[in-house]
């Protein structure tokens, strides 16, 4: 796993306890990781509701 959080915190910059969260909950997956660090596992949001006239 030493090697993986190196990789992803080479890549991404970010810090270590970080990095660590996202490998754990990625399951050891960088790819998954860099997704999660980056915010792009994150639902959109819902659309705001149309005013009624």
């Amino acid at each position: 796993m030493e090697e993986r959080l190196k990789e992803l915190r080479t890549l991404t910059g970010a810090g270590l306890l970080e990095c660590k969260k996202a490998l754990i909950a990625s399951e050891g997956n960088v790819q998954i990781a860099l997704i999660k660090l980056r915010g792009e596992d994150d639902e959109p949001p819902d659309p705001e509701p149309e005013a009624f006239d």
